[in-house]
């Protein structure tokens, strides 16, 4: 790798020149369109997924997908490299890497995570900042949904693992829905400037409303989104949404099992996103504000013998307000693309934690260039994208970085080639404990190569790729102090705890099948192979799960009347998570191995007219799989808590 900043110089100053054998500046940029056209097929894929660079484009359709539940995130977990962390939220892992590093943005200036039930499916019930039991934006109301996943382009904003870039639609349907997940009501108006506004509230929280008892853990979540599309430029959009989580103790000692039966706990969770946006022609500008703030108390109904210096209650708030800007130019020639993109971001967030508060505060100003050029020679489309950001971060400390990204294409016939390198840099959302500054600028240095194969007459698509990741990122411990594993209060954490010298790699090989079989059968088979590991203290990424497996197929039955029938089968498998934990006992750390995972999903979908009634099915075979493991402290011994079983949900929708 020592030549190989040097040899993309040389690369870009020939480029930029001219030199490069067969390279004109009278082609047509058409020419290239093949590359940029690289993608997954229908059902399931079918124009849901583009995979140009490590980019996806997520459309609506792909909530046909079985048991997406109208969650992009969801959704994400039926591509190579990307798994879900958990049955019991939408924490996607990308190639090893732990959820707190996404980011998320619209029209990539950068948001909170806008997520409800933030602390579900983790060990702590404390919140994640990038994710949550349910999105609190629903697929409804958006239109497209980018995911970035390094090395990527510098138009989205630069984040240690992937960014999930939202974009909506001016116009959409008007319609009400009734689910298990919940009651929704949708209006578009029909006006020249139209106006569209969406609400929902969870039915199983509407009817602990109405009395039914649904045992000892209440849960209710809802929000509201408007947009108004005031002039052909010019539009303004409105997000906001609560969730709680109620959990009672048992109600004498005959019904202890675990810890956190001795308890009473209580989760809230709020969020604000407000964005303005201009767009004309290839100019945009978005302006964001939004924040998020979730709390977590607990009270012991019951302290029983030698657990009295677990104290009696404790408390955990996570706040985080973000203002952004994203500005983007482009300027179209004949054979190329200049486009100049513009980054602000003033991030606060807080966590805190009884006596101990963590802060930091993420101020940056990013401004990137990007030249896309494209030529043929002969037979042969090649494409160039080299781009430059400079990346300044003053929040504490100032500091300035670089941040070069260079994207090469080659295609010949049915087959292309291309190779993706990005360098980006972010700081930590939490840099102090109390009064101790612990700043720290992360890096991601990332690297890949794919082969892609293509031919139209028979529907197969084929797409191999290699890829390295080596990041620079807090320690184990830092991450292990955000999970916290267990409700007690035992501060393990101190400021010397914080390494900051840690590294974490990862490095694997993806394939992608894709198949249409005839006029209403789809296939796809994607499998990848990885290593996520911190070489500093030899140990594995706890989502090192090594391998994952997805195998997808979709039929669709044209009927008489515009009747339509969609079925769709999902299998995903992957290797088991690595457990990292606290004893409270022993005063010390130690990890264990997650078994694998497995699960198997169905999605039925039946549409007449304006009615549509889709039936869910999630984990078809009721496979019993493990979540994670911890020490409880009431029963001196290693308890496993496990996924979710079989999980059915019926929802139907009627548009209006």
């Amino acid at each position: 790798m020592i030549y190989f900043r040097p040899c993309i110089c040389i690369f870009l100053f020939c480029f930029t020149q001219n030199l490069l054998p067969g390279q004109t500046d009278t082609t047509e940029i058409k020419i290239f369109n093949l590359i940029d056209t690289i993608q997954l097929t229908h059902h399931p894929l079918n124009n849901h997924f583009h995979y140009l660079q490590n980019k996806l484009i997520i459309s609506q359709d792909s909530r046909e997908l079985a048991a997406s539940f109208d969650d992009p995130s969801r959704v994400l977990y039926r591509h190579a490299g990307i798994s879900l962390s958990n049955d019991q939220n939408n924490s996607y892992i990308y190639r090893g890497i732990p959820s707190e590093y996404n980011r998320w943005s619209i029209s990539e200036a950068e948001i909170v995570g806008p997520n409800h039930l933030n602390n579900a499916g983790r060990i702590s019930d404390q919140s994640n900042p990038s994710a949550g039991g349910v999105l609190a934006i629903p697929f409804d109301v958006i239109e497209q949904f980018d995911f970035y996943g390094t090395p990527y382009s510098s138009e989205a904003i630069s984040s240690m693992s992937a960014v999930s870039d939202l974009s909506f639609s001016d116009e959409t349907k008007s319609f009400v829905k009734l689910g298990l997940l919940g009651f929704e009501g949708s209006y578009q108006s029909k006006s020249k400037r139209p106006l569209y506004a969406h609400v929902r509230y969870s039915t199983v929280g509407l009817l602990s409303d109405l009395g039914v008892d649904f045992g000892d853990e209440k849960i209710k979540f809802y929000d509201a989104f408007v947009k108004n599309q005031f002039s052909n430029k010019w539009s303004l959009l409105l997000s906001l949404g609560r969730s709680t989580n109620v959990k009672t103790a048992a109600e004498d000692s005959l019904g202890l099992k675990t810890i956190k039966d001795l308890q009473e706990i209580k989760f809230d969770s709020e969020h604000l996103i407000s964005s303005l946006q201009y767009h004309y022609k290839n100019t945009s500008h978005t302006f964001n504000y939004s924040k998020s703030s979730s709390q977590r108390t607990s009270e012991f109904k019951y302290i029983l013998s030698g657990m009295d210096s677990l104290g009696r209650s404790s408390f955990f708030n996570r706040d985080e307000q973000i203002i952004s800007y994203g500005g983007k130019q482009k300027w179209v020639g004949s054979s190329s693309i200049f486009s100049i993109y513009w980054n602000l971001g003033f991030s606060d967030s807080e966590i805190l934690r009884q006596a101990i508060k963590l802060k930091g505060r993420d101020h940056y100003s990013r401004m990137s260039t990007k030249l896309d050029r494209r030529f043929s020679f002969r037979e042969w489309k090649f494409r160039v994208q080299s781009e430059l950001g400079l990346n300044y971060m003053f929040s504490d400390a100032s500091d300035f970085r670089m941040e070069p990204a260079i994207f090469i294409g080659v295609n010949h016939g049915k087959a292309s080639l291309d190779l993706n390198y990005s360098l980006k840099h972010r700081k930590d959302r939490l840099t102090h404990i109390g009064d101790n500054y612990l700043g720290q600028i992360n890096s991601n240095e990332s690297y890949s190569i794919a082969y892609k194969w293509y031919s139209e007459s028979i529907g197969l698509k084929f797409i191999a790729r290699a890829y390295e990741m080596n990041l620079q990122v807090p320690s184990l411990l830092i991450q292990n102090y955000m999970y916290v594993y267990e409700d007690f209060e035992s501060l393990f954490t101190t400021v010397s705890d914080f390494d900051y010298e840690s590294k974490l790699h990862s490095k694997g090989l993806e394939f992608i099948l894709d198949k249409t079989w005839g006029s209403s059968w789809y296939t796809n088979i994607n499998v990848s192979f990885f290593k996520a590991r911190y070489p500093d203290t030899n140990q594995d990424a706890e989502d090192n799960y090594s391998q994952v497996y997805n195998f997808v197929v979709s039929k669709e039955f044209e009927l008489k009347d515009n009747r339509q029938l969609n079925i769709n089968l999902t299998y995903h498998k992957r290797g088991g998570s690595l457990d990292y934990r606290f004893d409270p006992v022993d005063e010390l750390f130690s990890s264990v191995q997650v078994s694998g995972y497995e699960r198997m999903d169905l999605r039925l979908l039946w549409k007449s007219g304006k009615h549509m009634w889709v039936l869910d099915i999630q984990n078809l075979t009721n496979r019993i799989n493990p979540a994670y493991s911890y020490y409880d402290v009431f029963l001196k011994e290693e308890v496993q808590q496990d996924q979710l079983g079989l999980i059915p949900i019926l929802s139907y929708k009627r548009f209006l």
